[in-house]
């Protein structure tokens, strides 16, 4: 029996989850979200930068190739949170992007190493997930509503968790002014993707560490918005007032 992925591990179970039960009795089957728990989450993205863009919910119990609605509406996420990333890392020096405050406190290269470490991951699960998963009878798929993966995620008020062994940052690339590229092209390939596929999502579904089963298309909402989550982590560490400033920093 092979090893669990370390994404099926999760960390802890969400209050407002609901589970359904079926024929699947081993995994986690549905999740629910009262209208009291929507609200709290809407609550902590109301003013901060990475809130999904407006898109009419869709059924996630339908099969099928996506539509285009359901492409345009990921692909803006995808390309704004892209954007919103690079634009803020993009004029870091290399005193200011191996900034850490404290031990316990990750840079700006922590940052986006972690986040390519996951989508380059996570990418690799979705765009397989046709070939390597059954695809689910409508009434075992996720009841959650697409709008609710990125305002669960970026949710930094929300409790927060450590990152499986194999995403924490480790400076595998030495020269972090290397890692913009990088994410840039794992980017694109998922947009491509997004773009191309004919590949039917949203008959396959996996568990998420944070909201539960949720199927492939969801998937690709959580990769953009858990960029905007640790873009808002970058803006955090820039703000405090002992960041070191490009002009007072002397160079290597």
């Amino acid at each position: 029996m092979s090893p669990a992925h370390p994404w099926g591990r999760r960390p802890y179970a969400p209050a407002w989850q609901v589970r359904r039960s079926s024929a699947r009795a081993s995994a986690p089957s549905g999740t629910g979200l009262t209208r009291r728990d929507a609200i709290a989450a809407l609550a902590g993205l109301v003013g901060v930068v990475g809130a999904a863009p407006a898109a009419r919910p869709a059924d996630p119990r339908r099969g099928g190739s996506l539509t285009d609605e359901e492409r345009l509406a990921v692909r803006r996420y995808l390309e704004d949170s892209r954007d919103d990333l690079l634009a803020l890392v993009g004029r870091l020096s290399p005193v200011q992007w191996r900034y850490r405050p404290s031990p316990e406190v990750w840079s700006a290269a922590d940052n986006l190493e972690h986040v390519i470490l996951v989508e380059r991951d996570l990418q690799a699960q979705i765009t397989t997930a046709t070939s390597r998963l059954p695809a689910l009878p409508p009434e075992d798929r996720p009841r959650v509503r697409d709008v609710v993966i990125p305002l669960v995620v970026t949710n930094r008020d929300a409790r927060h968790f450590t990152a499986p062994e194999p995403f924490r940052p480790t400076g595998r690339w030495p020269d972090p002014a290397a890692l913009p590229a990088v994410f840039g092209d794992l980017r694109a390939a998922l947009l491509a993707y997004v773009r191309d596929t004919d590949d039917d999502l949203r008959s396959r579904a996996w568990d998420n560490p944070l909201v539960g089963l949720i199927d492939g298309y969801q998937w690709i909402w959580f990769v953009a918005g858990h960029a905007v989550r640790h873009t808002k982590q970058v803006r955090e560490l820039l703000a405090r007032p002992d960041f070191p400033a490009r002009a007072a920093e002397s160079r290597p």
